[in-house]
């Protein structure tokens, strides 16, 4: 999915600019205004902007992806990753259903793009769950409790790092399909209030995404340190009775 934001990213560069650019030269969105020069201009200079932006992003979601492998984990039995795994997969079918059902019947069509998210999250959740081997996390017959209890820790810990690409992909996506109807809005002067929440809620979907791979990565980098820092701590008994043995 992060290759999929990273392409869609290329095309959200040029909708963000073309998004400015025309409600500059609709006088900032309203009928009969003059044209508004600073909106234009920073249509043109968003694209250098929002370029730089996304080569860091693209160094980052780099560097997310490696951080899983960096942390092997153990645990005795996978049967609480599988309950969780199939409590994801109900949650990922019926929470869109509702979802759908209440925008159209609050005529609040725009939460159907979220519904779609929700799903792809919930379907990845349980797709991670069930096989808790992609976070690198395997079942070993001589794992302890206090292995179990590092492994959900763990669990919790690499989802989120695993999930900043997949969320950065939908953030992009839904971000430039709310763009591309806001410059609609904007072009034919639709006045219709769903389309005015989708055209604000696109602009702040699209600049979160812009940011969530750098608070992403730090945010996983000390989540990581404290995986680290519990898995050295629960280490020192073994290491202890390998000095007495030795």
């Amino acid at each position: 999915m992060a290759s999929v934001g990273t392409f869609a990213m290329i095309g959200g560069i040029v909708l963000y600019a073309l998004y400015w650019i025309v409600m500059g030269f609709k006088g900032g969105g309203f009928p009969e205004s003059r044209i508004n020069w600073y909106n234009v201009l920073f249509g043109f200079g968003s694209i250098v902007g929002l370029t730089a932006v996304q080569f860091v992003n693209q160094k980052l979601l780099g560097a997310i992806e490696g951080q899983i492998d960096s942390a092997p984990t153990r645990v005795s039995t996978t049967a609480v990753f599988d309950a969780l795994g199939i409590l994801f997969l109900v949650l990922a079918v019926l929470s869109p259903i509702s979802m759908i059902y209440s925008a159209i019947d609050y005529e609040e069509y725009f939460m159907i793009f979220v519904a779609l998210a929700v799903f792809v999250v919930f379907g990845y959740l349980a797709l991670v769950a069930l096989n808790p081997e992609f976070l690198t996390i395997h079942p070993d017959s001589e794992a302890t409790a206090a292995d179990d209890a590092m492994a959900l820790y763990a669990f919790g810990v690499k989802v989120y790092i695993s999930a900043i690409p997949l969320l950065y992909g939908i953030l992009v996506v839904v971000g430039c399909v709310s763009l591309f109807i806001g410059m609609l809005q904007i072009v034919f002067e639709i006045e219709a209030g769903w389309i005015f929440a989708v055209r604000a809620g696109g602009l702040s979907v699209f600049h979160a995404a812009l940011g969530l791979p750098f608070f992403g990565y730090l945010l996983g980098v000390f989540a990581l340190l404290s995986l680290f820092v519990l898995q050295a701590i629960l280490s020192i008994p073994g290491k202890l009775d390998e000095l007495k043995n030795s």
